[in-house]
Protein backbone atom coordinates (compact mmCIF):
# COMPACT_ATOMS: atom_id res chain seq x y z
CA UNK A 1 0.00 0.00 0.00
CA UNK A 2 1.42 3.56 -0.77
CA UNK A 3 3.01 4.93 2.31
CA UNK A 4 4.14 1.87 3.73
CA UNK A 5 7.95 -0.19 3.49
CA UNK A 6 9.44 -3.22 4.77
CA UNK A 7 12.61 -3.81 5.57
CA UNK A 8 14.72 -7.50 4.65
CA UNK A 9 18.17 -7.41 5.20
CA UNK A 10 19.98 -5.22 2.70
CA UNK A 11 16.75 -4.45 0.67
CA UNK A 12 14.32 -1.70 1.71
CA UNK A 13 10.79 -2.07 -0.01
CA UNK A 14 9.51 1.44 -0.10
CA UNK A 15 5.85 2.81 -1.56
CA UNK A 16 6.08 6.33 -1.41
CA UNK A 17 2.36 8.19 -1.65
CA UNK A 18 2.93 9.77 -4.99
CA UNK A 19 4.87 7.08 -6.90
CA UNK A 20 3.36 4.83 -9.72
CA UNK A 21 5.20 2.01 -8.08
CA UNK A 22 6.88 1.10 -5.41
CA UNK A 23 10.90 0.67 -5.15
CA UNK A 24 13.39 -1.67 -4.03
CA UNK A 25 16.34 -0.39 -2.54
CA UNK A 26 19.71 -2.87 -2.51
CA UNK A 27 22.20 -1.75 -0.13
CA UNK A 28 26.04 -2.30 0.39
CA UNK A 29 26.79 -1.71 3.62
CA UNK A 30 25.61 2.67 3.95
CA UNK A 31 25.53 2.63 0.24
CA UNK A 32 22.53 2.26 -2.02
CA UNK A 33 23.74 -0.19 -4.84
CA UNK A 34 20.85 -0.47 -6.70
CA UNK A 35 17.41 1.20 -7.20
CA UNK A 36 14.46 -0.71 -8.93
CA UNK A 37 10.53 -0.10 -9.21
CA UNK A 38 8.96 -3.81 -8.96
CA UNK A 39 4.92 -4.67 -8.91
CA UNK A 40 3.85 -5.36 -5.37
CA UNK A 41 1.51 -8.28 -6.49
CA UNK A 42 4.09 -10.59 -8.64
CA UNK A 43 7.38 -8.81 -6.65
CA UNK A 44 9.17 -8.79 -10.23
CA UNK A 45 11.50 -5.91 -10.37
CA UNK A 46 10.94 -3.63 -13.64
CA UNK A 47 12.58 -0.31 -14.37
CA UNK A 48 15.86 0.47 -12.94
CA UNK A 49 16.12 4.81 -11.60
CA UNK A 50 19.29 7.06 -10.80
CA UNK A 51 17.87 8.31 -7.84
CA UNK A 52 14.17 8.53 -6.09
CA UNK A 53 11.94 11.21 -4.01
CA UNK A 54 10.19 9.75 -0.94
CA UNK A 55 7.61 11.38 0.37
CA UNK A 56 5.77 11.40 3.92
CA UNK A 57 2.17 10.79 4.27
CA UNK A 58 1.83 13.59 6.88
CA UNK A 59 3.77 16.75 7.28
CA UNK A 60 3.89 15.67 10.81
CA UNK A 61 5.17 12.48 11.97
CA UNK A 62 2.66 10.34 14.13
CA UNK A 63 3.94 10.16 17.72
CA UNK A 64 2.02 8.85 21.09
CA UNK A 65 3.70 12.05 22.87
CA UNK A 66 2.12 14.61 20.06
CA UNK A 67 -1.20 12.80 20.14
CA UNK A 68 -1.05 12.76 23.70
CA UNK A 69 -0.41 16.57 23.53
CA UNK A 70 -3.52 17.38 21.21
CA UNK A 71 -6.26 14.97 23.04
CA UNK A 72 -4.78 16.27 26.13
CA UNK A 73 -5.08 20.18 25.03
CA UNK A 74 -8.63 19.74 23.38
CA UNK A 75 -9.65 17.68 26.63
CA UNK A 76 -8.43 20.37 28.97
CA UNK A 77 -11.65 21.25 29.92
CA UNK A 78 -13.38 17.70 30.72
CA UNK A 79 -10.37 16.74 33.17
CA UNK A 80 -9.28 18.60 35.99
CA UNK A 81 -5.86 18.75 37.73
CA UNK A 82 -2.23 19.38 36.44
CA UNK A 83 -0.67 18.88 32.90
CA UNK A 84 1.09 15.76 33.57
CA UNK A 85 -1.92 14.11 35.33
CA UNK A 86 -4.56 15.29 32.55
CA UNK A 87 -1.86 13.98 29.82
CA UNK A 88 -1.76 10.55 31.87
CA UNK A 89 -5.93 10.12 31.87
CA UNK A 90 -6.04 10.84 28.00
CA UNK A 91 -3.49 8.56 27.57
CA UNK A 92 -4.94 6.04 29.70
CA UNK A 93 -7.93 5.73 27.55
CA UNK A 94 -6.22 5.21 24.03
CA UNK A 95 -4.93 7.56 21.58
CA UNK A 96 -6.31 7.62 18.47
CA UNK A 97 -5.78 9.44 14.95
CA UNK A 98 -8.73 11.20 13.73
CA UNK A 99 -9.20 13.21 10.40
CA UNK A 100 -7.31 16.40 10.84
CA UNK A 101 -5.46 15.47 13.42
CA UNK A 102 -2.52 17.35 11.55
CA UNK A 103 -3.64 20.57 11.98
CA UNK A 104 -3.63 20.74 15.67
CA UNK A 105 0.39 19.54 15.62
CA UNK A 106 1.61 23.17 16.58
CA UNK A 107 -0.38 23.31 20.20
CA UNK A 108 1.90 19.86 20.40
CA UNK A 109 5.19 21.63 19.70
CA UNK A 110 5.37 21.66 15.99
CA UNK A 111 5.16 25.22 15.33
CA UNK A 112 7.81 25.65 12.52
CA UNK A 113 6.89 27.81 9.65
CA UNK A 114 8.24 28.12 6.46
CA UNK A 115 10.56 30.73 7.15
CA UNK A 116 12.00 28.61 9.75
CA UNK A 117 12.89 25.83 7.30
CA UNK A 118 14.31 28.87 4.90
CA UNK A 119 15.75 31.21 7.52
CA UNK A 120 18.07 33.31 5.21
CA UNK A 121 15.15 32.74 2.23
CA UNK A 122 14.71 36.56 -0.04
CA UNK A 123 11.03 37.25 0.08
CA UNK A 124 9.38 38.59 -3.31
CA UNK A 125 6.05 40.12 -2.63
CA UNK A 126 3.98 40.12 -6.23
CA UNK A 127 1.28 42.63 -5.76
CA UNK A 128 1.07 43.20 -2.07
CA UNK A 129 -2.29 45.19 -1.51
CA UNK A 130 -3.90 42.31 -3.50
CA UNK A 131 -1.67 39.77 -0.81
CA UNK A 132 -2.62 41.23 2.07
CA UNK A 133 -6.90 41.39 0.58
CA UNK A 134 -6.35 37.42 0.09
CA UNK A 135 -4.81 36.84 3.69
CA UNK A 136 -7.53 38.61 5.34
CA UNK A 137 -10.14 36.90 3.35
CA UNK A 138 -8.20 33.62 4.11
CA UNK A 139 -8.10 34.62 7.83
CA UNK A 140 -11.87 35.43 7.95
CA UNK A 141 -12.36 31.66 6.53
CA UNK A 142 -10.80 30.27 9.53
CA UNK A 143 -12.19 32.09 11.98
CA UNK A 144 -15.46 31.55 10.71
CA UNK A 145 -14.38 27.39 10.64
CA UNK A 146 -13.75 27.99 13.82
CA UNK A 147 -16.87 29.55 15.39
CA UNK A 148 -18.50 26.63 13.85
CA UNK A 149 -15.93 23.94 15.07
CA UNK A 150 -17.45 24.52 18.69
CA UNK A 151 -13.86 24.05 20.09
CA UNK A 152 -14.03 27.81 21.46
CA UNK A 153 -10.63 28.72 23.64
CA UNK A 154 -9.18 25.05 24.04
CA UNK A 155 -7.34 25.79 20.74
CA UNK A 156 -7.67 28.97 18.65
CA UNK A 157 -6.97 30.18 15.47
CA UNK A 158 -3.57 31.65 16.64
CA UNK A 159 -2.12 28.79 18.30
CA UNK A 160 -2.93 26.76 14.75
CA UNK A 161 -1.65 29.00 12.20
CA UNK A 162 0.52 32.80 11.80
CA UNK A 163 -1.24 35.21 12.46
CA UNK A 164 -1.31 38.17 9.54
CA UNK A 165 0.22 40.18 11.50
CA UNK A 166 2.98 38.20 12.77
CA UNK A 167 3.53 37.28 8.94
CA UNK A 168 3.72 40.44 7.49
CA UNK A 169 6.09 41.84 10.38
CA UNK A 170 8.57 38.42 9.81
CA UNK A 171 8.42 39.55 5.92
CA UNK A 172 10.03 43.17 6.64
CA UNK A 173 13.11 41.64 8.60
CA UNK A 174 13.58 39.41 5.71
CA UNK A 175 15.75 40.88 2.57
CA UNK A 176 13.40 40.94 -0.58
CA UNK A 177 11.01 43.26 -3.05
CA UNK A 178 7.77 44.55 -3.30
CA UNK A 179 6.82 43.99 -6.77
CA UNK A 180 3.80 46.34 -8.22
CA UNK A 181 2.43 46.80 -11.51
CA UNK A 182 1.86 50.56 -12.29
CA UNK A 183 2.97 51.11 -8.72
CA UNK A 184 2.18 54.35 -6.47
CA UNK A 185 4.61 55.70 -3.91
CA UNK A 186 2.86 56.31 -1.05
CA UNK A 187 5.25 58.22 1.04
CA UNK A 188 8.55 60.26 -0.13
CA UNK A 189 10.81 57.26 1.55
CA UNK A 190 8.99 55.07 -0.50
CA UNK A 191 9.37 57.00 -3.67
CA UNK A 192 13.51 56.77 -2.69
CA UNK A 193 13.65 53.41 -2.24
CA UNK A 194 11.62 52.45 -5.60
CA UNK A 195 13.15 51.47 -8.45
CA UNK A 196 11.37 51.47 -11.62
CA UNK A 197 11.12 50.14 -15.35
CA UNK A 198 9.22 50.83 -18.06
CA UNK A 199 7.70 48.07 -20.28
CA UNK A 200 5.38 47.84 -22.93
CA UNK A 201 3.32 44.42 -24.68
CA UNK A 202 5.21 43.51 -28.08
CA UNK A 203 3.47 43.42 -30.88
CA UNK A 204 1.13 40.74 -32.08
CA UNK A 205 2.16 39.78 -36.06
CA UNK A 206 -0.43 36.95 -36.69
CA UNK A 207 2.00 35.08 -38.51
CA UNK A 208 2.36 38.29 -41.08
CA UNK A 209 6.19 37.53 -41.90
CA UNK A 210 6.71 40.52 -43.72
CA UNK A 211 5.19 42.82 -41.41
CA UNK A 212 7.14 40.93 -38.38
CA UNK A 213 10.63 41.77 -40.58
CA UNK A 214 9.91 45.46 -41.21
CA UNK A 215 9.25 45.42 -37.56
CA UNK A 216 12.67 43.86 -36.69
CA UNK A 217 14.41 46.37 -38.78
CA UNK A 218 12.48 49.38 -37.62
CA UNK A 219 14.04 48.37 -34.02
CA UNK A 220 17.57 47.53 -35.31
CA UNK A 221 17.49 50.84 -36.79
CA UNK A 222 16.25 52.75 -33.85
CA UNK A 223 19.53 50.76 -31.93
CA UNK A 224 17.41 48.39 -30.30
CA UNK A 225 18.13 44.40 -29.18
CA UNK A 226 15.84 41.97 -30.60
CA UNK A 227 15.11 38.69 -29.17
CA UNK A 228 12.68 36.05 -30.57
CA UNK A 229 12.08 33.31 -28.09
CA UNK A 230 10.42 29.80 -29.50
CA UNK A 231 9.65 26.70 -27.54
CA UNK A 232 11.90 24.47 -29.97
CA UNK A 233 14.66 23.79 -32.53
CA UNK A 234 12.42 23.50 -35.21
CA UNK A 235 10.86 26.91 -34.62
CA UNK A 236 14.69 28.43 -34.48
CA UNK A 237 15.07 26.87 -37.72
CA UNK A 238 11.95 27.62 -39.06
CA UNK A 239 12.68 31.39 -38.19
CA UNK A 240 16.80 30.97 -39.61
CA UNK A 241 14.70 30.21 -43.01
CA UNK A 242 12.44 32.82 -43.11
CA UNK A 243 15.42 35.74 -41.91
CA UNK A 244 17.80 34.05 -44.83
CA UNK A 245 14.97 33.99 -47.23
CA UNK A 246 14.14 37.69 -46.87
CA UNK A 247 18.23 38.57 -46.04
CA UNK A 248 17.79 39.77 -42.55
CA UNK A 249 20.71 38.87 -40.46
CA UNK A 250 20.19 36.86 -37.64
CA UNK A 251 22.24 34.80 -35.08
CA UNK A 252 21.96 32.16 -32.34
CA UNK A 253 21.87 32.31 -28.72
CA UNK A 254 23.92 29.47 -28.45
CA UNK A 255 27.25 29.96 -28.40
CA UNK A 256 27.82 26.09 -29.59
CA UNK A 257 29.35 25.85 -33.08
CA UNK A 258 30.02 23.38 -35.51
CA UNK A 259 27.66 22.89 -38.15
CA UNK A 260 25.65 20.27 -36.01
CA UNK A 261 22.14 22.12 -36.94
CA UNK A 262 20.71 23.67 -39.95
CA UNK A 263 20.67 26.93 -38.01
CA UNK A 264 23.79 26.85 -36.88
CA UNK A 265 24.93 26.12 -40.68
CA UNK A 266 22.81 29.52 -42.17
CA UNK A 267 23.60 32.03 -39.76
CA UNK A 268 25.48 34.80 -40.71
CA UNK A 269 26.61 38.54 -39.81
CA UNK A 270 26.87 37.06 -36.54
CA UNK A 271 29.61 39.80 -35.46
CA UNK A 272 26.98 42.82 -35.96
CA UNK A 273 25.63 43.87 -32.64
CA UNK A 274 22.46 44.62 -33.19
CA UNK A 275 21.82 41.43 -34.76
CA UNK A 276 18.37 39.91 -34.19
CA UNK A 277 18.91 36.87 -31.94
CA UNK A 278 17.10 34.13 -32.26
CA UNK A 279 16.80 31.15 -29.38
CA UNK A 280 15.06 28.41 -27.51
CA UNK A 281 13.30 29.59 -24.46
CA UNK A 282 10.00 29.40 -22.58
CA UNK A 283 8.52 32.79 -23.16
CA UNK A 284 5.11 32.87 -24.56
CA UNK A 285 4.24 36.12 -24.54
CA UNK A 286 7.02 38.98 -25.20
CA UNK A 287 8.01 42.77 -23.83
CA UNK A 288 9.42 45.75 -24.48
CA UNK A 289 11.81 47.42 -22.69
CA UNK A 290 12.33 51.13 -24.02
CA UNK A 291 14.83 51.92 -21.39
CA UNK A 292 17.19 48.72 -22.03
CA UNK A 293 16.78 49.05 -25.79
CA UNK A 294 15.95 44.95 -25.54
CA UNK A 295 12.67 43.97 -27.98
CA UNK A 296 11.76 40.13 -26.75
CA UNK A 297 9.36 38.24 -28.65
CA UNK A 298 7.45 35.51 -27.60
CA UNK A 299 5.79 32.21 -29.58
CA UNK A 300 2.53 33.39 -29.53
CA UNK A 301 3.69 36.90 -31.19
CA UNK A 302 4.60 35.24 -34.30
CA UNK A 303 2.58 32.79 -35.59
CA UNK A 304 -0.99 32.25 -32.90
CA UNK A 305 0.45 29.05 -31.94
CA UNK A 306 -1.62 27.46 -29.36
CA UNK A 307 -1.51 27.07 -25.66
CA UNK A 308 -0.24 23.03 -25.75
CA UNK A 309 3.06 24.44 -28.29
CA UNK A 310 3.98 27.82 -25.72
CA UNK A 311 3.30 25.84 -22.67
CA UNK A 312 5.54 23.89 -20.73
CA UNK A 313 5.45 20.42 -20.72
CA UNK A 314 3.70 19.09 -17.72
CA UNK A 315 4.53 16.63 -15.60
CA UNK A 316 2.47 13.30 -15.74
CA UNK A 317 0.86 12.45 -13.23
CA UNK A 318 1.42 8.99 -11.19
CA UNK A 319 -1.70 6.60 -10.97
CA UNK A 320 -1.72 6.53 -7.48
CA UNK A 321 -1.91 10.51 -7.19
CA UNK A 322 -4.64 9.90 -10.06
CA UNK A 323 -7.24 7.63 -7.94
CA UNK A 324 -6.38 9.71 -4.86
CA UNK A 325 -7.48 12.59 -6.65
CA UNK A 326 -10.61 10.36 -8.38
CA UNK A 327 -11.71 9.52 -4.37
CA UNK A 328 -11.60 13.06 -3.54
CA UNK A 329 -13.83 13.87 -6.04
CA UNK A 330 -16.49 11.41 -5.38
CA UNK A 331 -19.50 12.30 -4.34
CA UNK A 332 -22.39 10.55 -2.16
CA UNK A 333 -24.49 8.77 -5.19
CA UNK A 334 -21.52 8.21 -7.57
CA UNK A 335 -20.88 4.83 -9.05
CA UNK A 336 -17.70 2.93 -8.43
CA UNK A 337 -16.21 -0.50 -9.09
CA UNK A 338 -15.18 -2.96 -6.26
CA UNK A 339 -12.90 -5.36 -7.45
CA UNK A 340 -14.49 -8.71 -6.08
CA UNK A 341 -18.30 -7.66 -5.56
CA UNK A 342 -19.29 -5.41 -8.78
CA UNK A 343 -20.86 -1.66 -9.46
CA UNK A 344 -22.12 -0.23 -6.40
CA UNK A 345 -23.19 3.49 -5.34
CA UNK A 346 -20.66 5.41 -3.10
CA UNK A 347 -23.06 6.59 0.21
CA UNK A 348 -20.37 8.38 1.82
CA UNK A 349 -17.98 7.68 4.87
CA UNK A 350 -18.57 6.06 8.12
CA UNK A 351 -16.85 6.23 11.49
CA UNK A 352 -17.05 2.14 13.19
CA UNK A 353 -15.93 0.82 16.38
CA UNK A 354 -14.92 -3.00 15.67
CA UNK A 355 -13.11 -3.60 18.71
CA UNK A 356 -9.21 -1.74 18.20
CA UNK A 357 -10.90 1.68 18.52
CA UNK A 358 -12.93 3.43 16.00
CA UNK A 359 -11.88 3.39 11.71
CA UNK A 360 -13.54 5.24 8.89
CA UNK A 361 -14.93 2.89 6.19
CA UNK A 362 -16.35 3.25 2.81
CA UNK A 363 -20.14 2.49 2.68
CA UNK A 364 -21.77 1.37 -0.89
CA UNK A 365 -24.71 0.51 -1.59
CA UNK A 366 -25.49 -2.63 -4.11
CA UNK A 367 -29.10 -3.54 -5.68
CA UNK A 368 -31.46 -4.93 -3.04
CA UNK A 369 -30.44 -2.07 -0.61
CA UNK A 370 -27.73 -3.93 0.09
CA UNK A 371 -24.54 -2.46 2.02
CA UNK A 372 -20.78 -3.27 2.04
CA UNK A 373 -18.38 -1.41 4.26
CA UNK A 374 -14.86 -0.94 3.25
CA UNK A 375 -12.00 0.42 5.21
CA UNK A 376 -10.03 3.13 4.24
CA UNK A 377 -6.92 1.08 4.08
CA UNK A 378 -8.47 -1.35 1.33
CA UNK A 379 -9.11 1.62 -1.11
CA UNK A 380 -7.33 -0.41 -3.37
CA UNK A 381 -9.99 -2.31 -4.17
CA UNK A 382 -12.78 0.54 -5.37
CA UNK A 383 -12.36 2.66 -8.23
CA UNK A 384 -14.73 5.34 -9.74
CA UNK A 385 -16.91 4.14 -12.47
CA UNK A 386 -16.48 5.61 -15.71
CA UNK A 387 -18.65 5.38 -18.80
CA UNK A 388 -20.17 7.94 -21.44
CA UNK A 389 -21.78 10.63 -20.23
CA UNK A 390 -25.15 9.94 -18.84
CA UNK A 391 -25.32 6.22 -18.70
CA UNK A 392 -26.29 4.86 -15.57
CA UNK A 393 -25.22 1.43 -14.62
CA UNK A 394 -27.13 -1.63 -12.94
CA UNK A 395 -25.91 -1.89 -9.64
CA UNK A 396 -24.40 -5.69 -9.08
CA UNK A 397 -26.10 -8.06 -6.34
CA UNK A 398 -24.17 -9.16 -3.58
CA UNK A 399 -23.51 -12.80 -2.64
CA UNK A 400 -24.63 -13.98 -6.61
CA UNK A 401 -21.81 -15.51 -9.11
CA UNK A 402 -23.25 -12.35 -11.82
CA UNK A 403 -19.91 -10.18 -11.14
CA UNK A 404 -17.48 -12.87 -11.55
CA UNK A 405 -18.82 -13.94 -14.46
CA UNK A 406 -18.82 -10.49 -16.27
CA UNK A 407 -15.11 -10.59 -15.20
CA UNK A 408 -14.59 -13.80 -16.45
CA UNK A 409 -15.87 -12.96 -19.86
CA UNK A 410 -14.56 -9.38 -19.79
CA UNK A 411 -10.88 -11.45 -18.90
CA UNK A 412 -11.75 -13.91 -22.12
CA UNK A 413 -12.28 -11.07 -24.43
CA UNK A 414 -8.82 -10.19 -23.22
CA UNK A 415 -7.53 -12.71 -23.81
CA UNK A 416 -8.69 -13.86 -27.44
CA UNK A 417 -7.74 -9.67 -28.08
CA UNK A 418 -4.25 -10.53 -27.05
CA UNK A 419 -3.78 -13.93 -28.78
CA UNK A 420 -4.85 -11.52 -31.93
CA UNK A 421 -1.80 -8.94 -31.35
CA UNK A 422 0.20 -12.05 -30.99
CA UNK A 423 -0.65 -13.28 -34.31
CA UNK A 424 -0.25 -10.04 -35.41
CA UNK A 425 2.98 -8.90 -33.68
CA UNK A 426 4.48 -12.55 -35.13
CA UNK A 427 4.01 -11.72 -38.68
CA UNK A 428 4.94 -8.23 -38.61
CA UNK A 429 8.46 -9.94 -37.38
CA UNK A 430 8.66 -12.19 -39.36
CA UNK A 431 7.64 -9.94 -42.83
CA UNK A 432 10.16 -8.47 -44.96
CA UNK A 433 10.04 -4.59 -44.66
CA UNK A 434 11.82 -1.26 -46.45
CA UNK A 435 14.88 -0.24 -44.07
CA UNK A 436 14.69 4.22 -44.46
CA UNK A 437 17.54 5.81 -43.74
CA UNK A 438 17.97 8.20 -40.76
CA UNK A 439 15.89 11.64 -40.47
CA UNK A 440 17.90 14.52 -41.92
CA UNK A 441 17.45 18.05 -40.74
CA UNK A 442 14.59 18.64 -42.54
CA UNK A 443 12.68 15.49 -40.57
CA UNK A 444 14.02 16.94 -37.54
CA UNK A 445 12.14 19.97 -37.96
CA UNK A 446 9.23 18.47 -38.75
CA UNK A 447 8.79 16.45 -35.57
CA UNK A 448 10.43 19.88 -33.20
CA UNK A 449 7.18 21.64 -35.07
CA UNK A 450 5.09 19.07 -33.95
CA UNK A 451 1.99 20.68 -31.90
CA UNK A 452 1.82 18.89 -29.19
CA UNK A 453 3.58 17.85 -26.33
CA UNK A 454 4.35 14.11 -26.54
CA UNK A 455 3.94 11.99 -23.59
CA UNK A 456 6.59 9.62 -22.24
CA UNK A 457 4.63 6.75 -23.93
CA UNK A 458 5.04 8.58 -27.24
CA UNK A 459 8.45 9.18 -26.95
CA UNK A 460 9.09 5.74 -26.03
CA UNK A 461 6.80 4.34 -28.84
CA UNK A 462 8.20 6.63 -31.57
CA UNK A 463 11.91 5.66 -30.31
CA UNK A 464 11.10 2.00 -31.45
CA UNK A 465 9.50 2.76 -34.75
CA UNK A 466 11.75 5.37 -35.58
Amino acid sequence: MPGQYASRGGILDVYSPEADRPLRIEFFGDEADSIRKFDPASQRSSTPVDEALLLPLTETPVSEHLLGAIHTRLSGKRIVGSEEIVEAAVRSGGLNVFPGWEFYSPVAGADSTIFDLIPRASILLDETDQLQQEFDRFWTRVAEAHERSGVGNLVRPEDLYLPPDDWWQKTVTLPGADVEHLGISRSLDEAETAIAFLSQPSPRFHGAVPAMLTEVQKLNADGKRVLFAVPNIGEVERLADVFTEYNVSFRLGSRTRGGESYADETSYFAGEVLTTTLATAYIPDGVLLPEANLAIFGSRDLFDESESVASRPQRSKSKVSAFLSDFRDLQVGDYVVHVEHGIGQYQGLKEINHGDGPAEFMLLEFAEAARLYVPLTRLDLVQKYRSSEGTKPALSHLGTAAWGKTKSRVRKAMKDMADELLKLYAERKTAVGHAFPPGNEWFREFEDAFEFNETEDCLLYTSRCV
